[in-house]
């Protein structure tokens, strides 16, 4: 009987192992405290937005053609007519298609461009160019007269060499804009910008704000050329979204995404959440934990919102909500004290000074922490693009086509 020299362990005593290491982590009080913070804000967050998200089922029913259901209760008791006629839905329609048209052009038309500045800064290789050049005209000057160059032949050279200086700068600059548009255009390409920026036109329309979201690093499988055949490979790549409104919240007092803490929800399924594993970041025990976990249920954040957007979609209720093929995560990004980051076991090295707060991000699904870092912006800024139809000043959400038709 052969004996296997190297031991190896099934597929359940890996998913074992994971889970230990993942029960072990989720029981440290910083992570503990971490996820209660982030549960405190996503409470306040849903309290804050209740009153938008009534305004924002208004929207739905009446571009679906459809009456509140006080009001068609109220029409019936006086016997009136149910029909709804929609004119909500052809002002949508026509403010789609201007906005399509104007962002989105036809054929190689695209709706954004680079150009360099005005007066663009000198790349130091082209100083250096330049600060050897000046100094071979005034040894040949030097060498033509015999003699050292007057301030106004010094003045003359500096003045031509400065001119030379800016037009070649302008030069490469152009050059440099025009490589980068490409790249830039490539990865907006593959990352699925276009799309999310139409179904972010379909949004403003309908709803008080729309919501893109970007850049979002993802593990994803794509096919490459390696020894003259195509293979599956792994990649991890920037993409672009569009953020469902009723899906993401915000501070209560806050006036911009980025004037306070922000939470994305998150219904993913299995998949979803397994493209996490690998990602920089992402803790790949906690994620294995909740898959193991994703069929016993337990892990979804019901919302009253739920049932009552699936009645405005015309969806079946049950379908749509109780279902056990989705798992919730909340994403929040908030601002937190350098000294509460250490004390969550964020190294000190990270935290310059623990009296000023830091832009953080944290994931959570149920009580498990999957993901805790500091924001990766090196501005601090959150990923989201949010705008109105009709902005209004002070105010996250403005006012959609839909708000501007109501009665």
């Amino acid at each position: 009987m052969a004996m296997a020299l190297i031991p190896v362990a099934s597929a359940a005593d890996l998913e074992r192992q994971a889970k230990e290491r993942s029960e072990e982590l989720q029981q440290e009080t910083y992570i503990i405290e971490l996820a209660a913070h982030a549960r405190t804000r996503w409470e306040v967050a849903k309290r804050g937005k209740s009153d938008l998200e009534e305004r924002m089922l208004q929207c739905v029913r009446q571009r679906n053609g459809d009456y509140d259901p006080d009001v068609e209760s109220e029409i019936a008791s006086q016997g009136g007519s149910g029909i709804f006629v929609q004119l909500t839905s052809v002002k949508c329609r026509a403010a789609t298609s201007w906005l399509r048209d104007t962002l989105l052009g036809s054929g190689s038309d695209k709706p954004w461009s680079m150009d360099s500045s005005p007066i663009p800064e000198l790349p130091e290789e082209i100083t250096q160019g330049l600060e050897a050049k000046l100094t071979e005209e005034l040894m040949q000057a030097m060498q033509a007269t015999g003699a050292m160059p007057t301030e106004e032949d010094l003045e003359s050279i500096a003045k031509k060499m400065q001119d030379e200086a800016m037009e070649l700068n302008r030069e490469e600059a152009e050059k440099r804009v025009d490589r980068m548009e490409r790249k830039m255009e490539d990865q907006l390409l593959e990352g699925g910008w276009y799309e999310a920026l139409n179904e972010f036109i379909e949004d403003i329309v309908t709803f008080p704000y729309a919501v893109l979201k970007g850049p979002v690093k993802r593990r994803r499988k794509v096919m490459k050329w390696e020894d003259n055949k195509l293979v599956p490979t792994d990649v991890i790549r920037n993409e672009w979204e569009r953020v469902d409104p009723f899906n993401l919240y915000w501070a209560p007092w806050a006036w911009d995404v980025n004037d306070g803490f922000v939470i994305e929800r998150h219904r993913m399924t299995a998949d979803s959440l397994q493209s996490l594993i690998g990602v920089p970041g992402y803790n790949e025990d906690a994620i294995r934990t909740v898959l193991s976990e994703f069929t016993s249920g337990g892990l979804d954040e019901w919302l009253w919102l739920d049932s009552a957007r699936a009645t405005a979609e015309g969806k079946q209720t049950s379908e749509a909500v109780n279902t056990t093929d989705l798992i919730d995560a909340i994403q929040l990004w908030d601002s937190i004290s350098g000294k509460t980051l250490v004390e969550w076991g964020v190294p000190e090295e990270d935290i310059e000074d623990q009296s000023l707060n830091y832009p953080c991000e944290v994931w959570l699904i149920g009580t498990t922490v999957i993901r805790a870092v500091l924001n990766y912006d090196p501005l601090g800024r959150k990923p989201y693009y949010l705008t109105s139809y009709e902005a209004k000043p002070g105010s996250v959400a403005g006012k959609g086509v839909g708000d501007l038709c109501r009665d």
